[in-house]
């Protein structure tokens, strides 16, 4: 252990007590620590652009009368018997809804091409849903 010298002492205390300006440091904004993850590597690392180049959103309809389930039937050239279709809720309004609303109304889809077109099976997991919603899908 290391005594400090009265002189010393004084110095760390000052130091200690000193408030700093922020304009007295310098490259607060430099990107210099790799571990950490920030929005460029997250999306390097998590986002795999490659699977979504194909997506494609279309609008559904529920209805005015709230319901756990329902079953949308859309044309799609692209779709086929046999092809894999991913689908899952847009987080962008749909017509005549505020953004905010889809954080409220978790739907949740399954997907069976035919030739021609696509049907969506989607069931609410929070309780009946009504009115518009946009579904993102992409062939897989």
């Amino acid at each position: 252990m290391t005594t400090l010298t009265q002189a010393q002492a004084d110095l760390l205390y000052m130091s200690i007590l000193r408030t700093f300006d922020h304009s007295e440091f310098s490259g607060l904004l430099n990107d210099d620590h790799p571990q950490y993850l920030n929005q460029s590597r997250a999306d390097e690392r998590y986002l795999q652009k490659t699977i979504f180049s194909g997506l494609s959103t279309v609008e559904i309809d529920f209805g005015s009368a709230p319901t756990l389930s329902a079953e949308f039937s859309i044309s799609n050239a692209l779709a086929s018997v046999g092809k894999n279709v991913i689908a899952f809720q847009s987080g962008e309004a749909a017509t005549g809804r505020d953004a905010d609303e889809n954080e409220m109304d978790t739907i949740t889809f399954c997907g069976r091409c035919f030739d021609g077109g696509i049907i969506f099976y989607a069931e609410s997991l929070q309780g009946p849903v009504s009115g518009k919603f946009k579904v993102n899908y992409v062939f897989g």
